[in-house]
């Protein structure tokens, strides 16, 4: 089960660049293939104009709870490694990194809420063993919210 997780999440994540490089190219003529592949906040917001809401918000809300849990899931089981390994890859956190991690430390379920599309968040709640059943309803809710506002921009 772990190795398929993290098999998936690589493969979100390189799905994820793809879409987010030829997605300014696409966004008006194919909008729900940019946002399958990528539903990074450029995505989302560009594609507003040129997809209906019921694909917006379903597209966009599948994938990103997809990758939050595949996250929640690598952080959950990998956790310490792959912080050990970014550390050692790049000397030392960068500072984003430690700032969203202070963030998660002193207001989780917040930090969640507020930035549900965090591949950071996502992972550090997993590696901090929030519940999955906490996790899940916190995420969703930060979902639709985030996808409301892109929305309506």
């Amino acid at each position: 089960m772990r190795k398929t997780v993290l098999t998936f999440t690589t493969m979100l994540f390189v799905i994820g660049t793809i879409g987010s490089n030829i997605g300014p190219a696409l966004v008006d003529d194919r909008p729900a293939f940019v946002l399958a592949l990528s539903s990074r906040n450029r995505n989302l917001f560009g594609s507003v104009p040129y997809i209906d809401v019921i694909p917006y918000a379903a597209i966009g809300f599948i994938r990103i709870l997809i990758a939050g849990i595949a996250l929640y899931l690598v952080g959950r089981w990998y956790g310490e490694k792959t912080l050990g390994w970014v550390e050692g890859n790049l000397g030392e956190l960068p500072a984003i990194y430690r700032w969203t991690e202070k963030a998660v430390e002193k207001g989780g379920s917040l930090a969640l809420v507020l930035m549900p599309g965090s591949n950071v968040v996502c992972l550090l709640l997993g590696h901090k063993h929030m519940n999955i059943k906490r996790f899940i309803p916190l995420l969703s809710i930060g979902i639709v919210i985030k996808l409301v506002i892109l929305r309506l921009g």
